[in-house]
């Protein structure tokens, strides 16, 4: 698979395929490191429903005409960011980063920050090679009925600019 990348806003057509390469990356991500309750009620149509809210705040890439990356920011924070398995290794989230650092510095900010779910280290890796700095850890109560369960994220910040 070859061919440019495009990197533009989530429009509307794209929920269902981008809401399915979300929900398989953070299965592949997190399933192991979040609790089985957790996991399991992180569905397809969940992902889809939370995209339509919130993909007027995402960046999307596309390779040959088709989604092969998705990310989401509020603010400074960037909150999701997923890269299809078929694109990995051809450079989708380096310039699906590098776009959104840019869009965060021109909405005014001038640091970015992220969190990492604790042991998922591809995804540590990937922002330390691109210049983010660990800045602590902190914690996230997962609840589901009765059950609940601590979770430990690494945070990440990285000076923006234009």
């Amino acid at each position: 698979m070859t061919g440019p990348l495009k990197v533009e806003t989530i429009p509307e057509a794209a929920i269902i395929p981008l809401a399915s390469l979300w929900h398989d990356g953070w299965h592949e991500a997190h399933d192991h490191l979040v609790p089985s309750y957790d996991a399991a009620t992180r569905s397809r149509g969940r992902f889809a429903d939370r995209l339509r809210r919130e993909h007027p705040s995402g960046r999307m890439v596309r390779l040959e005409d088709r989604p092969v990356g998705l990310c989401l920011t509020s603010g400074a924070e960037i909150s999701q960011l997923f890269v299809d398995v078929t694109a990995r290794r051809l450079g989708v989230g380096r310039v699906l980063l590098a776009d959104v650092e840019r869009h965060i510095a021109l909405s005014g900010h001038d640091e970015a920050s992220l969190t990492v779910v604790q042991g998922n280290d591809q995804a540590r890796g990937f922002y330390e090679r691109h210049g983010w700095r660990r800045d602590g850890l902190t914690t996230i109560e997962i609840k589901h009925g009765s059950r609940s369960a601590v979770l430990y994220l690494w945070r990440f910040a990285k000076t923006v600019m234009c």
